[in-house]
């Protein structure tokens, strides 16, 4: 921290319920602090604060409830633990039944004179589509849930303050909505994902229910153990794209704030600057850890998705050859859904993050000012920026951005063209 000259006093501001020091610049040309979130060149025009609107709401609680039935996010206390335990225990042993079901009906078929490939579209490639949901939950269980948990209230806390400080955008009601948004299309997603379970559970075990004999309770149990799984599996997405909006209706705030004083002409409050530069850090940092702490669990669940990606595209083919699209098309679909979850959602929310940054460095391009110290903190924030556009969604192996997923999509449809031409042949 720089020494404090003589024309920099500190002055101790003490409203309820917290304590900050702000520093009073006397510099020629600066004027001091205004705690109200406007500046004097915003004097001229009057503007309406939003009124208050409580947050988290009840939808982001019910998101939060989804996630922890799910298994994606720990609860307090001891009993959370064990329900996470008991329900990762109970999908892997679900997982280890199919695996070993599929594996021998490959292996049968391969005894009864059919080919490998022949035999690994008959049993889902050797029951690799019912292993590969348990390599991201397995992440989760050991190491994302817990952080997850640790880090969700801090991001809330952040998007409290930031409220508070920019009062005049209405920005709890933009988190409740995209909240319910988000809450509406997970409900949907799930629903969907759980009747094509079903309608894959009835090929093998319709019959014996219609004959109300033992085998349907292992079908219905196989139903719920499924839905289970698939609800886990698509919550690792839906987990990283809730921080992700609220992060981003932070980072969309702090743009409109720039935008507000690149319109007002020179800036000489360099202090609101200074509080805009300290929110846009901490939501920068946020992100940052969300990627860091997710990691494991965002590289296995895309890994997992590019995986069902190239399944599905082999079994439409073998499907297309053999008429068999009654019997194929709920898995195929199922896969669809996962993949498009799994590789589609974490890009397009790093995009959108990269986005925001993006208008944040325009916004910046057109501000004007003649006081040093405002400089100082444009500088500031500029580099911020540029460091956010730089190192923000990376996961080490590859970045979290659009240009990810289109590289993805090109190099499956190159290998599933090769190998068409290849079976053709």
């Amino acid at each position: 921290m720089r020494p404090t000259t003589f024309h920099e006093m500190p002055t101790v501001v003490q409203p309820v319920g917290h304590v900050e020091v702000m520093f009073v610049s006397t510099e020629p040309g600066d004027v001091s602090p205004d705690r109200s979130g406007t500046s004097p060149d915003d004097e001229s025009g009057s503007t309406e604060i939003a009124p208050p609107t409580v947050w988290p709401s009840a939808i982001d609680r019910a998101l939060v409830v989804l996630l922890r039935v799910t298994g994606q996010m720990g609860g307090p206390g001891w009993l959370a633990r064990l329900y996470a335990v008991l329900l990762y225990v109970t999908v892997a042993t679900v997982s280890v039944m199919s695996v070993t079901y599929f594996m021998e009906l490959g292996v049968n078929g391969m005894r009864n004179g059919s080919g490998i490939l022949e035999a690994a579209f008959a049993s889902y490639f050797f029951g690799c589509v019912q292993a590969l949901p348990m390599l991201p939950l397995t992440a989760t269980v050991i190491r994302g849930r817990r952080r997850y948990a640790a880090l969700l209230p801090e991001v809330q806390q952040l998007a409290e303050e930031l409220a508070r400080e920019i009062p005049r955008q209405s920005i709890r009601g933009k988190l409740r909505k995209k909240a319910a948004l988000l809450l509406g299309v997970a409900v949907v997603i799930v629903a969907i994902g759980c009747v094509l379970t079903l309608l894959m559970i009835m090929v093998g075990f319709g019959q014996a229910c219609a004959r109300l004999s033992s085998q349907c309770l292992m079908g219905i149990f196989l139903f719920t153990t499924s839905s289970i799984i698939a609800a886990s599996t698509f919550s690792i997405p839906i987990k990283f794209l809730y921080i992700t909006l609220v992060v981003g209706v932070g980072f969309g705030a702090v743009d409109t704030e720039l935008q507000s004083l690149a319109r007002n002409g020179d800036i000489k409050d360099w202090n609101r600057l200074a509080r805009l530069r300290l929110l846009h850090d901490r939501l920068s940092g946020a992100f940052s850890r969300l990627v860091t702490d997710m990691t494991p669990e965002l590289i296995l669940s895309m890994t997992t998705g590019v995986i069902s990606l190239v399944i599905t595209f082999l079994l439409g083919f073998q499907t297309t050859l053999t008429g068999e699209w009654v019997s194929n098309y709920h898995s195929m679909l199922y896969s669809l859904l996962a993949a498009g979850l799994q590789i589609a959602v974490p890009c397009e929310a790093g995009q959108h993050v990269l986005d925001l940054a993006t208008a944040t460095r325009c916004s910046l391009l057109k501000l004007r000012w003649e006081s040093t110290r405002v400089g100082r903190e444009v500088s500031a924030l500029q580099e911020a920026v540029r460091r956010d556009l730089d190192h923000l969604g990376d996961l080490g192996y590859y970045r979290l951005q659009r240009s990810t997923m289109v590289a993805i999509m090109s190099t499956i449809v190159t290998y599933i063209v090769i190998f068409v031409q290849f079976r053709i042949s």
